[in-house]
């Protein structure tokens, strides 16, 4: 599933996710991902945050950990 509010880029021929730590493009902090490693259901969920609540997120999730803040 993808959504108007992903940002995808292209590195050596692998599609690729990324959300910036204040939602803008050339913020110092940036989480790359490739788009399988959310689900559908969290995608949605990422589409649904603000900007600057993105990269708590797509980072929770990739470190693991507990995602009830974002999830309901």
């Amino acid at each position: 599933m993808t959504s108007d509010n992903e940002k995808f880029i292209t590195l050596v021929g692998h599609p690729l996710s990324y959300v910036t730590e204040d939602g803008n493009y050339g913020s110092d902090s940036v989480i790359l991902f490739s788009p399988d490693a959310l689900t559908p259901e969290q995608w949605e969920t990422l589409s649904n945050l603000g900007d600057n609540s993105r990269f708590e997120y797509v980072s929770a999730i990739m470190s693991g950990e507990p995602l009830e803040e974002w999830e309901e």
